[in-house]
């Protein structure tokens, strides 16, 4: 079993995980005016980041750390934990589940996601 965990920085200290990695250095979702009231399970969110290649490598890397153990828990921080930490989290555990592995995804600032996508 496998469990990745985003979450917001400016929230809280860090979940205790078996590995912490950050989505900090990816281009920001917020800063777009179109994605701002969408999070990071949204395609409109998650076709914007992967156009980065850092974002694929963080998700690979991310899928990498969750295989060096049993029981693997691996948190992803950002900033506020709306976009980027959610869409590092929800693409690999995609990848993870359609190789197998059973897979919790957990999004700490759940709370703080926008409640509408009315512009």
């Amino acid at each position: 079993m496998i469990t990745l965990i985003s979450w917001g920085k400016k929230h809280r200290l860090p979940p205790r995980a078996h590995v912490q990695l950050s989505a900090l250095a990816l281009p920001n979702p917020h800063t777009d005016a179109r994605l701002r009231n969408f999070n990071g399970l949204s395609p409109e969110v998650q076709a914007w980041l992967i156009k980065d290649a850092s974002f694929a490598s963080l998700v690979t890397l991310v899928i990498a750390e969750a295989h060096e153990r049993d029981n693997a828990i691996v948190a992803v921080d950002c900033r506020g934990g709306v976009h980027r930490s959610v869409a590092v989290v929800a693409t690999a555990a995609s990848r993870l589940r359609a190789d197998g592995y059973g897979v919790t995804e957990i999004h700490l600032e759940r709370d703080k996601w926008p409640t509408t996508t009315d512009f």
